[in-house]
């Protein structure tokens, strides 16, 4: 009768992510008898250990994982163009954006990695549910794209790139959120690289970017050495090529 009941109250939570305070509240007990019970729980498959002192019932997606051990946090980078349809990729690792630092973990064969953010860029995400029906918060495609450009160390200049040509093809890119996103992040050289990508594939966006367009060059990419074409129009040095 526990075990249903603890399951029961967990799977209502939607987060597949619980406590033991969590736990001690649907079961009215706590200390070892508590302790012994979860573990009995894991030691059968019904429940698994994330980390110390937090739980997910079995079968419990990485995704939803990702975004209920930090709360509130959301799925951006790669795994969320992925997620999108943007880019080919399998990513091995799911980047999650949060408000604070976390340890990656490992589960599920799929590396998580916490990244953070400053309070006045975490927007732009929305709810998923997962095939168990527990939630989790992905990057819309504006705002994956727009966080790939501002931390490339996250996922490479290339690949948005191409999930950018991709977008525009197919018409997927809601230009005007894009345009709203960039200035509302507030970064300079994502709105450079931005710019400039869009700029190559056809689409010009200068006049409406202009207000974060400084005097100093920035990289494409700020991985490879300073070495390159001076785009003056944007304020970028593509480095990409050769």
């Amino acid at each position: 009768m526990q075990e249903r009941a603890l399951l029961r109250s967990i799977a209502l939570l939607k987060s597949g992510v619980f406590t033991i305070q969590d736990a001690a509240k649907v079961l009215g007990a706590t200390g070892p008898g508590l302790n012994t019970f979860l573990y009995r729980l894991e030691k059968r498959g019904a429940i698994s250990r994330i980390e110390q002192g937090k739980y997910c019932l079995a079968g419990t997606s990485s995704e939803v994982i990702a975004t209920n051990l930090v709360i509130p946090s959301y799925i951006s980078f790669l795994w969320a163009l992925s997620f999108h349809r943007l880019s080919t990729q399998r990513p091995s690792i799911i980047t999650t954006v949060s408000l604070r630092k976390h340890d990656p973990i490992s589960i599920n064969n799929m590396m998580i990695k916490f990244m953070v953010m400053k309070s006045g860029r975490f927007f732009g995400m929305a709810k998923h549910k997962a095939t168990d029906g527990a939630e989790f918060l992905v990057a819309q495609p504006e705002k994956a794209l727009l966080d790939a450009l501002c931390y490339p160390a996250h996922c490479p200049v290339s690949e948005v790139l191409d999930c950018l040509h991709l977008a525009v093809e197919e018409e997927r890119l809601d230009v005007d959120l894009l345009v709203d996103d960039t200035l509302r992040m507030g970064s300079n050289v994502g709105a450079k690289r931005l710019g400039y990508l869009l700029d190559s594939l056809g689409m010009d966006l200068h006049e409406r970017l202009a207000s974060k367009l400084n005097d100093k060059y920035d990289p494409l990419d700020p991985s490879l050495p300073k070495k390159g074409r001076y785009i003056k129009k944007w304020m970028i040095v593509v480095n990409t090529e050769g």
